[in-house]
């Protein structure tokens, strides 16, 4: 069916459509599904050129985070054979107890319909609705400036990539990744080095390093008005400085559609001593200043997260419709 034919009600937001979806036959689902599909294709998400970001922030109601992920687990099975989901992952995050953070990527506008379309879904929506927090979930979406999806360690240890920890520096940095960032802009690299570790040494002392499996960063920059344009050309000088890290699983980032000044960024380190590698390099360093001198106030703002489960899919061998 073509979203276009669709006879729904245009939702607003994908979070709209699943609070209207719950309690609804699996038809009624389906139509309120190609609402909001029709929806977005009337604001031009379906020309979009390559990959598509869906992230989703849940916020469950108090204390029913565990029952949302018990939920959450069989997404697994029906998520991976699909064809054209590239990336598709759950994630707790660290900091904020009730909250979940869905990140998904997909090939193209045809691969995400098949995937919002897929009626196996549509029998946890009543149950996910139930535990979730009143104008949750929050959904966003972007195109895809680029994306590296790493093999992990492959036998090595995080340690052996070009790190240039500088263990022996003085700690000076706690607070938000953000904070360290922002504060780091005008420094030599050795009080970088010293914010950095500061940052990761308060981040330990959080239990940060105990967590068991990928860990998530995530981050939302919002740029100066009118100067997006310019943070994407920056940010493209990271790509081959990533492809090269070890323990990198995936690392994208994402002009927001709907937003222009806003860009996310999308990485997932198989373990605690990757990330801090990657946080380490050297070789980012110089990006700093310019990117802070591109940054609104208050910007980037970070968020972690373990993993529940990651799907990294090759993309579909058919068109997904």
């Amino acid at each position: 069916m073509d979203v276009s034919d669709s006879k729904a009600d245009e939702a607003q937001s994908m979070g709209d459509a699943f609070r209207t979806a719950a309690n609804q036959t699996e038809e009624q689902q389906l139509a309120q599904i190609d609402g909001y599909l029709a929806h977005m294709r009337t604001l031009g998400y379906d020309r979009i050129d390559g990959p598509i970001l869906q992230m989703a922030k849940s916020t469950m109601k108090s204390g029913r985070r565990d029952e949302m992920c018990d939920i959450l687990r069989n997404f697994r099975p029906i998520v991976e054979p699909e064809e054209g989901a590239l990336m598709f992952g759950y994630f707790p995050d660290v900091d904020e107890a009730d909250v979940i953070h869905c990140i998904q990527v997909y090939e193209d506008w045809d691969a995400l319909c098949h995937h919002m379309r897929e009626p196996r879904y549509m029998q946890y929506v009543d149950p996910i609705m139930s535990i979730a927090a009143p104008g949750s979930p929050e959904y966003s979406y972007g195109s895809c400036l680029f994306m590296h999806r790493g093999n992990g360690h492959g036998g090595k240890q995080a340690g052996d990539a070009p790190t240039n920890n500088k263990k022996d520096l003085e700690a000076a940095a706690e607070g938000v990744m953000g904070d360290v960032y922002r504060s780091i802009a005008k420094m030599t690299e050795e009080e970088q080095f010293a914010q950095i570790e500061g940052h990761l040494d308060h981040m330990a002392s959080l239990g940060y390093d105990k967590i068991d499996g990928p860990i998530l960063q995530l981050a939302k920059a919002t740029a100066l008005p009118g100067r997006r344009p310019e943070l994407l050309e920056v940010l493209k000088r990271f790509q081959p400085i990533v492809e090269g890290e070890v323990g990198t699983l995936m690392y994208g980032h994402f002009p927001d559609v709907d937003h222009p000044d806003v860009i996310h960024s999308m990485q997932v380190y198989e373990d605690w001593d990757a990330l801090c590698a990657h946080m380490r390099d050297i070789r980012y360093n110089q990006f700093v200043t310019p990117i802070m001198g591109l940054a609104a106030p208050g910007s980037p703002e970070y968020h972690y997260g373990s993993c529940l489960f990651m799907h990294r899919g090759k993309g579909h061998k058919l068109q997904a419709g």
